[in-house]
């Protein structure tokens, strides 16, 4: 590589724009184009691969398997060409740019929206029966234009064996979802673009999931084709590790002779069968190379907190069996001890007042620049998504659609209000959670509509708005419900290099529209083919599952409850004390997002991740310092790069262009 080439790519290096005669700029096309392509693909495999497989996630964990593997392979290929012609190479701009817009709405693909989104419109025609009674206790709230009605077509779906499937049936209530789909992830987006100088450039929240694409996409030094990341060779020994484990794995599973040395899962609560030991209930060690990876990355002190706050809890659930409160009366406040999933459901909304409290003075910037007649313009270097204007009548008008829409489906505006409200709510706090800490994927405490109940009790509801909001479950129908967090951080490249905002806006959009279109045609082709009795069962039972509970709420009805709301106000109070030692004294330890996390079912899996990479992370700092630490960066890097790589190349160029599948080990 010629000195002079290399200068050509470091100036290159301005904006997520092709700099082109007299210092204009256009959008790149050509990484639209790769993201579209990328998107397209995964896409079309996300249902293949998680609805009828079931091999791996493709969508988790951090980042995504499928998005990493693909960017992998744009990295490695662009570093080639750039070997032969630098002004033909990607500059580090327009390959962030492929990152966030393939990245941004995966989860649209996957848990998040589509795959249970579908089995949603055709599940309370399909389970309902004489016995369970569905079709006369609630049956007709729900809008014919929600899904298909018609019965061939609907047993059809669950069955399999179609040539193709009836669009004729299925395209009018598609783009009414698709719609609501889009309009919902714009006002996410929209309340992303006011917050995101209030996070990234104020608060300067981490995003400790971006360091690995971030490293991927560094310039070259002069005279080397590849980066200090992938030179370093404790990249590669990262990497190797979790590769290497993978390649035993599939390698026992065609020959049961040779080792494998899969250690993912290990279980600790069968040792633990005597009382009250045994009230320690679910307890696994599980080992995640990508978590590690990340938690080594995040501060200290948040990682400590995130893995303490969970063996806390587990120790209470002993403590509640010791004292025998779990016999005391029903309903009573010690019989529901510890309750974690209200002390979070307290703390989400203690940990949102919070964040909306530090973020007052900016939102009054925002505000008085969206109605000023002097508004900031927005200019070609700047970093935000959109104007402050656009933003704030765009989130505003995007709420009254869903509003609106959800009362002529049948839902009042004041529950509607409440609904999209907690979802809102849960949404911000997911982005600040994944932003801090760099939790992989995070499950809610509870739905919104079991929160409305736990306040209301259900019969204030009534029968009607019970069924839509039913019908809208889909959303965070396992509790995992990521759309904004995604979002927040594609914008944050915008910070990492002179990323042009707006055209990363128009990326974004794009990215989404076509994440919810695909993923939703290449679903049904999978269940008409295959049928949804033979897929997986899971996702299968979101078309199912909330209704079950409707249909309980209708014959039992449950009144709110003012043991639950104790707890809600205890986690909601115990986050403010933990919010405030952490600001008041520096040597307080416990970071309060890690009582959040602890209390919901993520750190079931995540805790033992964490508690290796703050091990690791302590001891390099106290055996070498700061150096020592950054030492090993590129070890750990290389470890989430190595998962997520080699689980995508197992899956998907084994497992769908050869037909070889079982070498990756990523499932719970």
């Amino acid at each position: 590589m010629g000195k002079r080439g290399e200068e050509i790519y470091k100036n290159r290096k301005i904006n997520c724009a092709v700099t082109r005669n007299s210092g204009s700029t256009v959008l790149s096309w050509r990484a639209i184009l790769i993201g579209t392509a990328i998107i397209s693909l995964i896409s079309y495999l996300c249902p293949i691969v998680e609805q009828y497989e079931w091999e791996i996630d493709y969508a988790l964990p951090a980042p995504p398997v499928s998005v990493m593997f693909f960017f992998f392979l744009v990295v490695m290929l662009n570093t080639l060409l750039f070997k032969f012609s630098h002004l033909l190479a990607l500059n580090p701009n327009e390959l962030l740019l492929i990152y966030a817009m393939t990245m941004v709405g995966v989860p649209l693909s996957s848990f998040g929206l589509v795959q249970f989104l579908i089995p949603n419109m055709v599940g309370p025609i399909h389970f309902a029966t004489n016995e369970n009674m569905w079709r006369e206790d609630f049956r007709h709230y729900i809008p014919n234009w929600f899904g298909p009605r018609n019965l061939r077509i609907i047993n059809g779906f669950y069955t399999g064996g179609w040539d193709g499937v009836p669009w004729d049936a299925w395209i009018k209530p598609l783009m009414i979802w698709w719609i609501f789909a889009f309009v919902l992830c714009f006002v996410l987006f929209c309340f992303c673009a006011i917050i995101r100088k209030q996070w990234v450039e104020r608060e300067r929240l981490t995003f400790r999931i971006l360091e690995t694409p971030l490293a991927m996409v560094e310039t070259p030094q002069t005279g080397f084709g590849l980066n200090a990341f992938f030179r370093n060779k404790m990249t590669w020994i990262g990497f190797s590790l979790p590769i290497l484990i993978q390649l035993s794995v599939g390698l026992h599973h065609f020959f049961p002779s040779f080792p494998s040395f899969k250690i993912m899962h290990i279980r600790l609560d069968t040792y633990l069968t005597e009382k009250p030991w045994n009230a320690i209930g679910y307890f696994h060690l599980n080992v995640m190379y990508s978590i590690i990876g990340v938690a080594y990355m995040v501060p200290a002190d948040v990682s400590f907190g995130l893995w303490f706050f969970y063996l806390f809890r587990k120790a209470l659930n002993i403590l509640g069996a010791t004292m025998g409160w779990r016999g005391s009366q029903a309903g009573s406040i010690l019989a529901r001890f510890p309750d974690v999933n209200d002390q979070a459901v307290g703390a989400f909304f203690a940990l949102f007042l919070l964040s909306l409290w530090m973020m007052r003075r900016h939102l009054r910037e925002v505000i008085n620049d969206a109605i000023s007649q002097n508004r900031t313009p927005v200019s070609k270097s700047t970093p935000e998504a959109m104007s402050y204007s656009t933003a704030v009548f765009g989130f505003l008008l995007g709420t009254f659609f869903l509003l609106l829409w959800g009362y002529l489906a049948g839902l009042s505006l004041v529950w509607g209000l409440v609904f999209f409200g907690i979802f809102f709510v849960f949404q911000t706090v997911l982005s600040r959670i994944r932003a801090e800490s760099g939790i992989a994927w995070l499950f809610l405490p509870k739905t919104p509509n079991n929160v409305m109940a736990l306040f209301t009790g259900t019969a204030k509801l009534g029968t009607q708005n019970l069924a839509i909001l039913s019908s809208l479950k889909f959303l965070t129908f396992n509790q995992n419900g990521y759309i904004m967090p995604f979002q927040l951080e594609a914008l944050k490249t915008s910070d990492s290099y002179r990323v042009n905002g707006r055209h990363l806006s128009v990326a974004i959009l794009a990215g989404i529209i076509l994440y919810i279109v695909i993923s939703s045609c290449s679903s049904l082709s999978v269940y008409y083919k295959y049928g949804a009795n033979s897929c997986e069962q899971w996702r299968v039972s979101s078309g199912r599952s909330p209704y079950e509970e409707l249909s309980r709420w209708l014959n039992t009805s449950q009144p709110s409850s003012p043991a639950a709301l104790f707890y809600i106000g205890f986690g909601a109070l115990f986050y403010a004390f933990l919010a405030f030692m952490r600001l008041q004294f520096l040597w307080w330890p416990f970071h309060p997002v890690g009582y959040v996390v602890a209390n919901t079912f993520t750190m079931q899996y995540l805790w033992a991740p964490f508690l290796f990479g703050w091990f690791a992370k302590v001891i390099a700092l106290k055996s070498g310092g700061i150096k020592s630490y950054r030492n090993l960066v590129p070890f750990f890097l290389g470890l989430i790069m190595g998962e997520t790589v080699g689980n995508g190349f197992w899956v998907t160029v084994l497992g769908e262009i050869f037909g070889i599948h079982g070498f990756a080990y990523f499932e719970f």
